[in-house]
């Protein structure tokens, strides 16, 4: 079995060093629980192919990007399916996304590790990406893991000075990546953890939890992904009264909690959420092409995509062939820094760089893109509050 996998593997890579063109493979959720987002993702993903054809594509023969789309619907079997049909069918030198945590490490662990092929995804940001036993440095991704949003959550309460914190949190096991990270950098802070309690999504009514927790500290952090559960607390938090600040994470950056509630009686929230830095100089390129498009420059996850398909094309350009092994090894060299900085679009120039033998440095519409040894980015975050009925975002250094 094994030396048949073997010569499957071999004939694999043969396969790709004699292609005319270059294909990858794209895993989105176009049906499923987030086809609004996954085709928005398409766009900008579609838009750096354009980059990358109209400026010399591939190689000294020009040979063009092709994007293979498959659906994953967020569902682990289906991207098994989808991946398997994207390596063994379409032969792919690389894969694009998907979209949702679960789905990603499912192909990854059956399909794409095992066959050698490099993977990179916009979104998914479960802290098991990180750490698979078998990591052979072939997973990455455009976005911040969980563990590195509940440090960046423990240095949002450092920096208000909050010395002891109850945490309330929506019953998922991704939710617990994010406290485990928090409470250990917040502990390393000086900091104390007084209680922790799950909740359940759908309730009435949470003002018994809500009860216990208020009366052991006055700052709250609040974990949640469900925004009608996520009111419901807000709503009985108010009853009592003795909750001074929560800290939330992204999922509670929603429009429908300003229209729903009173700013007034929800002026303790503060949200920390991803972000991306608008002032820098690879954002405003970024914007000035997601415009001729008419799609959002700051559109959940847009900006991600985009970078993930630019540096999938820049690893191929820089390994000079299809050949796998070649790719993963150079898509940190890319990536990190040092070397001439590359903005979104500028693949003419990459391409003119990587042929003299310079070292560039690609700086996304994301932010600037450095992979650790896991693969993983630090991201950018801000912090949101409410001023006259409406978030307000700020920026925080890292």
């Amino acid at each position: 079995m094994k030396f048949v996998l073997f010569i499957s593997f071999i004939l694999y890579q043969i396969s790709h060093i004699a292609n005319a063109e270059v294909k990858i493979g794209n895993l989105l959720a176009l049906t499923g629980p987030v086809p609004i987002t996954s085709n928005l993702m398409a766009e900008a993903i579609d838009l750096a192919v354009e980059h990358i054809n109209d400026q010399g594509a591939f190689f000294e023969d020009n040979q063009k990007l092709v994007i293979v789309r498959e659906d994953s619907k967020c569902d682990p079997l289906e991207a098994i399916k989808a991946a398997k049909n994207l390596v063994d069918i379409e032969v792919v030198s690389a894969i694009i996304g998907p979209v949702c945590s679960i789905p990603t490490i499912a192909q990854a662990e059956e399909v794409s590790i095992p066959a050698g092929v490099l993977t990179i995804s916009m979104s998914a940001s479960s802290q098991k990406l990180s750490s698979f036993e078998f990591y052979s440095d072939l997973v990455f991704r455009t976005i911040s893991s969980y563990p590195y949003q509940g440090k960046m959550l423990a240095k949002v309460a450092e920096m208000k000075k909050i010395q002891d914190v109850v945490i309330y949190f929506e019953n998922e096991k991704y939710n617990e990546h994010l406290i485990d990270k928090f409470v250990e950098k917040f502990e390393s802070f000086g900091g104390k953890v007084l209680e922790v309690l799950p909740f359940e999504n759908g309730k009435d009514s949470y003002l018994n939890e809500i009860s216990v927790l208020e009366e052991k500290s006055e700052n709250l952090i609040l974990i949640s992904n469900n925004i009608n559960t996520t009111i419901q607390i807000l709503e009985d938090i108010q009853i009592n009264d003795k909750i001074e600040m929560i800290l939330g994470n992204e999922g509670i950056l929603n429009q429908k909690i300003l229209d729903e509630i009173e700013s007034t009686k929800v002026k303790k929230l503060t949200i920390l959420s991803s972000a991306y830095d608008t002032t820098n100089s690879a954002f405003k390129e970024w914007e000035k092409y997601a415009n001729t498009i008419e799609i959002d420059s700051k559109g959940s996850y847009l900006p991600n995509a985009y970078d993930a398909t630019f540096l999938l094309g820049l690893a191929i350009e820089k390994a000079g062939s299809t050949d796998l092994e070649k790719i993963a090894m150079s898509i940190r060299e890319v990536a990190n820094s040092p070397g001439e900085k590359i903005y979104p679009g500028e693949w003419e120039k990459a391409k003119a760089l990587i042929a003299s033998g310079d070292s560039i440095d690609y700086v996304g519409a994301s932010g600037k893109i450095e992979f650790d040894e896991n693969g993983d980015v630090v991201g950018y975050y801000s912090i949101n509050i409410i001023t006259d009925n409406n978030w307000k975002s700020v920026i925080i250094e890292q």
